[in-house]
């Protein structure tokens, strides 16, 4: 169904450019020092949102906007919008073959073997599809979440599932169902899931932030059993924090996670407490590795805090960690929403122990951040596409 459409994108060409090298060269080069000095360098295409870049172990690069997915096949010097199957929402790219890719629709869950040139559908399990995610260790194995929505007396209804499929898509399992109920005079719960993540070894581990996002308080979540149960990742009281970023389980050591948290739930306070938690041994034990707040919830002393936004790390060299602050100045007025005054990324070559500042803090909203395959560079999705920063001499 539909040929891929090549175009010449030269900004994202450089973006996906600068990405794309065989994961089969030998070991990085060493790490640039990192100067105050060092800027990032815009990439584009600065008049679109750029939500995620995608970096299969296989090779070929995508680049995801709001309405089209982005490949690209040598390099970066021509790239092609993948032309997704009528209707479709979530489209999946498979973590180690690029030429897989599933597309879910309200007819069914598409597939294609050859990156999006041809597609056939396989399986007639539609309904509401918000995304898909294909195994690492598993091909066959597959997750997603579907959701439903209906009104009755002035009550709107969503029903969500997660669904497993162990068939490469043919055929689903639901694994978990939840309801939500919204009334107009209430304050919504929002539920949504921000983090969807298989495991890259275990096929049957599944990784998940969600929760209410409305009220602020999705949790990190793991499960061991394709999500019929899970447990708090790392267990922290739900009351009193949340989670917003969750990365590990993969490449050189799978034990090793870096997972943000943030204190939730306190009203009308303009309160920030953020920090970043590492653990080494698979969650039995976690370190603190970051950790700053504004003050006391209902104090009318504040301080200038920085907030971990996002987090990224290397597989290869998991003690290189990289995350995304958010400047927060002072505010006593506690019925005025506070927005960030700056964006800038820090750098930890020690697994967190210390950190450095990566360019200046001139970033717009960073949406997501990625290493590059070869370890060159780190790229920052944002609201004005993507900025890149050379990690290597």
């Amino acid at each position: 169904m539909g040929a891929v459409m090549i175009q010449q994108c030269r900004a994202l060409s450089l973006v996906l450019g600068a990405l794309l090298l065989a994961l089969t060269v030998g070991a990085p080069s060493t790490r640039a020092q990192e100067p105050e000095t060092r800027a990032w360098e815009a990439l584009g295409p600065t008049d679109q949102v750029v939500w995620s870049l995608s970096t299969p172990t296989s090779g070929a690069l995508f680049a995801a906007t709001e309405q089209e997915l982005f490949r690209s096949d040598d390099g970066g010097r021509s790239c092609a919008t993948v032309q997704r199957p009528p209707e479709t929402k979530p489209v999946a790219v498979s973590p180690v073959n690029h030429d897989l890719l599933y597309a879910g629709g309200p007819d069914g869950v598409h597939r294609s073997d050859d990156g999006g040139a041809t597609w056939q559908r396989i399986s007639d399990q539609a309904g509401g599809w918000d995304r898909i995610e294909v195994s690492p260790a598993d091909p066959n194995v597959l997750y997603g979440d579907a959701s439903a929505e209906s009104v009755s007396s002035g009550v709107t209804i969503i029903q969500r599932e997660r669904r497993v499929s162990h068939d490469g898509g043919v055929t689903w399992e639901v694994t978990r169902t939840g309801e939500e109920r919204r009334v107009s005079t209430s304050y919504p719960c929002g539920h949504a899931v921000r983090v969807l993540q298989a495991h890259a070894v275990n096929p049957a581990r599944l990784m998940t932030i969600e929760g209410c996002v409305v009220r602020g308080d999705p949790v990190a979540w793991m499960s061991y059993d394709e999500g019929r149960t899970s447990t708090l990742f790392p267990e922290v009281n739900p009351l009193e924090w949340s989670s917003n970023g969750l990365i590990g389980g993969r490449g050189a050591d799978p034990s090793r996670w870096y997972v943000a948290l943030f204190r939730a739930n306190i009203l009308y306070t303009r309160v920030f407490h953020s920090k970043l938690l590492r653990t080494d041994d698979d969650g039995a034990s976690w370190t603190t590795v970051f950790e700053e707040d504004s003050g006391e919830p209902y104090s009318k002393e504040r301080k200038a805090v920085d907030f971990v936004a996002r987090v990224a790390y290397d597989p290869r060299r998991p003690d290189d960690v990289f995350a995304v602050f958010e400047r927060y100045e002072p505010n006593t007025d506690r019925y005025k929403e506070t927005d960030p005054v700056s964006y800038t990324v820090r750098a930890s070559h020690d697994a967190g122990a210390t950190w450095s500042e990566l360019g200046a803090r001139d970033l717009p909203k960073v949406h997501a951040l990625a290493v590059g395959v070869d370890s060159r560079y780190l790229y920052a999705a944002t609201r004005h596409g993507v900025y890149r920063l050379a990690l290597t001499e």
